[in-house]
């Protein structure tokens, strides 16, 4: 499992890290995204960051245990209100690693996939990577970052008036997680209900970000 989460990863970190290069996020980078409150160039940094934080923290001290997994991580973040103080926090943070402009940018996301695609391969199954006071596995880890991959590039792409690539492994690690996190969320009978018999759904528990 380790090694088709790695290469979904590097692959999805891949489309972001071409996405990010090309000449119209520079051009366009001060203009509206269609994300809420975020322009361009902050969200093609908040994009980088889901490849960038990977290569910070496999060099951080490890987390100690116990663990959670990518759903039950995803089952505790509430992102409806662009003013909650999480989505202020991540804005923040997406205006920061864009404040070196687009080359920096650029450069900065095309060095970490080079490094992350000759590390990934030898890093242990059971690294244990620090985020936001909790702990995962490594590719547990990835599989967060993949879902972040996967929306962004899309969210990017529609900026921009871009196609948005298929990225189809990626894409089925993103939805195999989100999923997991709706069953933590509402249990499984409600996820269910959402998928099979959406009479039924009265939680809209397909919904997670």
């Amino acid at each position: 499992m380790s090694e088709a989460i790695r290469a979904a990863f590097l692959q999805a970190a891949g489309e972001a890290a071409s996405l990010v290069g090309r000449r119209e996020v520079g051009d366009r980078w001060n203009d509206p995204s269609v994300l809420e409150e975020l322009a361009i160039g902050p969200l093609a940094g908040h994009l980088a960051r889901a490849v960038l934080t990977v290569h910070w923290y496999l060099d951080m001290p490890e987390a100690e245990p116990p663990t959670i997994t990518a759903g039950e991580y995803y089952a505790t973040i509430t992102g409806g209100d662009p003013q909650s103080p999480e989505n202020v926090a991540i804005r923040a943070r997406a205006a920061e690693a864009a404040r070196g402009g687009w080359a920096r940018l650029y450069l900065d996301v095309g060095n970490a996939l080079d490094h992350l695609r000759r590390r990934l391969g030898d890093e242990r199954a059971d690294h244990r990577i620090a985020t936001g006071g909790r702990a995962l596995l490594l590719d547990e880890y990835l599989k967060t970052r993949i879902v972040e991959l996967v929306v962004h590039v899309g969210d990017l792409c529609r900026s921009l008036d871009l196609a948005v690539p298929e990225m189809r492994e990626a894409s089925r690690v993103a939805i195999g997680t989100l999923v997991d996190a709706a069953i933590a969320r509402h249990g499984a009978a409600a996820v269910l209900h959402g998928l099979a018999r959406r009479e039924l759904d009265h939680l809209d528990a397909l919904r997670v970000l």
